[in-house]
């Protein structure tokens, strides 16, 4: 048989089954959980902000409850010990004042240290001698500020002990606080809400032993939005959508472009290796309107593409020791050709 040869566009591509699906966002809890009870059951509508699940927090709820408890008797420790110490210095300080007032007046009235001899004895030299009025003032001086200062020092002493009291309370207070902030936001996220619109697609249930709890991460409920859609297809692994060249989605005959979305090799461990059937997903980066969920789509993966390329049916081409070869008509002969 005699084949003619022809020039195409030939194509290195694989391609894949998938399907236009809904958008589907699970919701788990970032730790262990019992439930307590369901805001919104299979098949209803939620609105962005509705509550799905609630968490038990029974638990949670006793912690927070003590630990503001703590704070609170912590405050009032404080608040009555610098009551205590206004209280105790009450006297002592007005005492402080008087004393002050005494020390200033004779600071003020300080008599000169020398004078002449004559001003103090009758008949006396202009020889300077110590002043009589000096030497008494200045041990009723020293009298008044000693007596000063031991008091200024023991209220320092009172004062010092409550404010390292208080400093240590102002750490420990903050503390808790932050301790009370995360247990708050904790209890917070025993609570899932809906981050959007759309109707809820699935919904844990209760063990056979009728224990109705959550493991941490562990989707608890699904919704679905009718309204997003994306394309699940067969498996595609990271390496081979690197290698491609193009990658895009074949609905009805129209091309789309899509992005593709990769799946981390620990998440496809996980989920192969739990029986789960793993897919990769794909976003539409083009109009798709006229898309409806449930089309059966084809995922094309273009590795190379060679055009105007002169081509043989399959059937034409002969191997001889790894060797691909035709024969061509030349002349009215049959002439071996390699081809590649």
């Amino acid at each position: 048989n005699i084949e003619k040869v022809s020039r195409r566009t030939i194509y290195d591509s694989e391609k894949y089954a998938a399907g236009v699906y809904p958008t589907v966002t699970e919701y788990s809890f970032t730790k262990d959980m019992g439930i307590e009870d369901i805001g919104a059951y299979w098949g209803e509508s939620v609105e962005k902000g509705d509550t799905l699940v609630y968490g038990d927090t029974e638990k949670m709820d006793e912690q927070i409850e003590a630990m503001q408890e703590k704070i609170a008797d912590m405050d009032t420790s404080m608040t009555e010990a610098l009551q205590d110490l206004n209280d105790t210095l009450a006297a002592p300080k007005e005492e402080l004042k008087r004393m002050k007032g005494i020390v200033d007046a004779y600071a003020s009235a300080k008599p000169a240290e020398k004078v002449p001899q004559s001003s103090i004895v009758p008949n006396g030299s202009d020889e300077m001698v110590t002043n009589p009025e000096y030497t008494k003032w200045y041990k009723e001086s020293e009298m008044w500020t000693g007596k000063y200062k031991v008091l200024e020092h023991n209220i320092k002493i009172q004062e010092d002990g409550y404010n390292q009291r208080k400093a240590l309370y102002d750490l420990e207070r903050a503390y808790l606080n932050d301790k009370l902030a995360l247990m708050k936001k904790e209890r917070k996220n025993c609570t899932l809400t809906a981050r959007k619109n759309g109707d809820v697609v699935a919904m844990k249930t209760a063990d056979d032993n009728g224990n109705w709890n959550a493991q941490k991460d562990q989707a608890v409920v699904a919704m679905g939005n009718m309204d997003e859609k994306v394309i699940k297809s067969e498996f595609i692994n990271k390496r081979k959508a690197t290698l491609a060249k193009e990658m895009y989605a074949l609905i009805n005959g129209v091309r789309y472009e899509v992005e593709y979305h990769p799946i981390d090799n620990d998440e496809y461990t996980k989920l192969s290796e739990s029986g789960v059937t793993v897919y990769t997903e794909f976003t539409f980066l083009s109009d798709c309107s006229d898309v409806k969920i449930g089309d059966f789509v084809t995922i094309c993966v273009l590795y190379q593409k060679e055009e105007n390329a002169l081509s043989v049916p399959v059937e034409a081409i002969h191997k001889d020791s790894g060797i691909q070869f035709v024969y061509v008509m030349k002349d009215g002969q049959s002439v071996r050709t390699t081809v590649t």
